[in-house]
C-alpha cells in the first residue's frame, strides 16, 4: 500500500454462517481502525492574543513542530488561510504539508481573541462587567468605556438609548434582554417597531463601527444597521447603513460601516428590522482609523522625548565652559515656574480628553 505502516492481505475462509459473519465483523472493525489517524499536537505553543489580526495571519509561521502520539516530527510545513475574521475573534486554519502520510493534508484551526488597539468603543450588550472590555483596555490606548454596557450618559458620552422590558410583549420598551455566556451569546432583542440604538460621541476623523449578532432561537431575520449623526433637533442624518441576515445556524455574524467626521459630533448607531424576526443585538464596536500625518508627527514626539538622554551626556561634556553653565542655569530656572507647569498638564489632560 502507500502507506509503508500497511500491508495488504487477503483473507480466506470457510465454514457456517455464524463463523463467515463473526469474521466479516471483525474485517469492518480492522477496516474502521485503520481508516482512523492518529492524534497529533503541536509542539509548543502558538500565541492565540494579537492587537492587529492582519498582521498576525501575514506573520504566521511556515514550519511547525509536530507530536504525533509519542514521536516529534520537526519542521513541517503548513499553509495557512483565515477562515474568520470578525474584530474581537479572528480564526486561522493550518493544512499540513510534507511527505508524511500520516500528517499531509490534514487540517487544524488557530482561534485569536483580537483586541484592537485603536479601539475608541467597544459596548458588550447587557454584559456591564465585560471579560473583553477589561482585557482591550491593556491593548487599546483610546478606549472610552470602562465598563461593557450602560444607558446614554452625557458626562461619559455613551450608551444605550431606550428602556429595559418585555418589548415582544408591546410593554413599550425597547430593549429585551438575553443572558449568555460571552460576548456573542448574551444581548438585547428588539420589538416589531422600535430599532436598538446607541449614542456615541466623537471626534472628527475616520471611523469603522462594527456589530456582532448570534442567532439565539432558530429563525431567520433580516435587519439594517445603520451609522448617523444626531442633529440639534434630534433628528438623525445618515451616513452609513446595511441590510444583513442572520438564520439558525448563525453563531458569530460581524459586520462594519466606514464613516468620516469632520467635525465632533454625537454619533446614533441603530439596528433595525426588515423582515422576519425582531432584531437582536450581541455588542458594537468604534474604531478609528488612524492619520498617517498624525501617526508620522507622534513617532516625532517619541523621538524627541528619548532625545534628553543624549542632551544630558553633552551638556556634561561640556560643563567647563560658562556660557553653557549659564544656559542650563536658565532652563532650571525656568523649570521651576509653576506656572509652566500648570499649564502644560492642562495642555496633556485637554489632549487625551480630545482624542477620547
Amino acid at each position: 500500500t502507500a502507506d509503508p505502516r500497511f500491508t495488504r492481505i487477503t483473507i480466506v475462509a470457510s465454514g457456517d454462517e455464524l463463523i463467515l459473519s463473526q469474521i466479516e465483523k471483525q474485517v469492518r472493525k480492522l477496516e474502521e481502525e485503520l481508516g482512523r489517524q492518529p492524534a497529533f499536537y503541536v509542539d509548543g505553543e502558538l500565541n492565540v492574543v494579537t492587537d492587529d489580526f492582519d498582521s498576525y495571519a501575514q506573520a504566521m509561521p511556515e514550519t511547525l513542530n509536530i507530536r504525533l502520539n509519542s514521536q516529534l516530527i520537526s519542521d513541517v510545513p503548513v499553509t495557512w488561510t483565515v477562515e474568520a475574521d470578525q474584530l474581537m475573534q479572528g480564526v486561522m486554519r493550518g493544512t499540513l504539508g510534507g511527505d508524511d502520510p500520516r500528517l499531509a493534508g490534514r487540517t487544524f484551526t488557530v482561534t485569536v481573541d483580537v483586541y484592537a488597539k485603536n479601539m475608541v468603543y467597544f459596548m458588550d450588550c447587557n454584559n456591564p462587567d465585560s471579560e473583553y472590555v477589561r482585557r482591550l483596555q491593556e491593548y487599546a490606548d483610546q478606549l472610552v468605556n470602562t465598563v461593557g454596557d450602560q444607558p446614554y450618559d452625557e458626562a461619559s458620552g455613551w450608551g444605550y438609548v431606550g428602556t429595559i422590558g418585555s418589548p415582544q410583549n408591546n410593554d413599550g420598551s425597547t430593549f429585551g434582554v438575553h443572558n449568555g455566556t460571552d460576548s456573542w451569546s448574551s444581548g438585547w432583542f428588539a420589538g416589531p417597531t422600535k430599532p436598538l440604538v446607541y449614542d456615541v460621541q466623537l471626534e472628527a476623523g475616520k471611523y469603522t463601527v462594527y456589530s456582532g449578532y448570534q442567532e439565539w432561537w432558530n429563525t431567520g431575520r433580516t435587519m439594517e444597521f445603520s451609522v448617523g449623526v444626531v442633529n440639534d433637533d434630534g433628528t438623525v442624518t445618515q451616513l452609513a447603513a446595511k441590510e444583513l441576515s442572520i438564520n439558525g445556524s448563525t453563531t458569530a455574524d460581524a459586520h462594519s460601516l466606514d464613516i468620516e467626521l469632520t467635525q465632533p459630533a454625537t454619533v446614533r448607531i441603530s439596528v433595525s428590522k426588515v423582515s422576519g424576526g425582531d432584531p437582536v443585538l450581541s455588542w458594537l464596536g468604534v474604531e478609528k482609523i488612524p492619520d498617517p500625518a498624525q501617526e508620522t508627527a507622534e513617532e516625532g514626539k517619541t523621538a524627541e522625548k528619548k532625545a534628553p538622554a543624549a542632551k544630558k551626556t553633552t551638556a556634561k561634556a561640556a560643563a567647563k565652559k560658562p556660557a553653557a553653565k549659564a544656559a542650563a542655569s536658565k532652563k532650571a530656572s525656568a523649570a521651576k515656574k509653576p506656572t509652566a507647569k500648570k499649564t502644560a498638564g492642562k495642555k496633556t489632560a485637554a489632549k487625551k480628553t480630545e482624542e477620547g
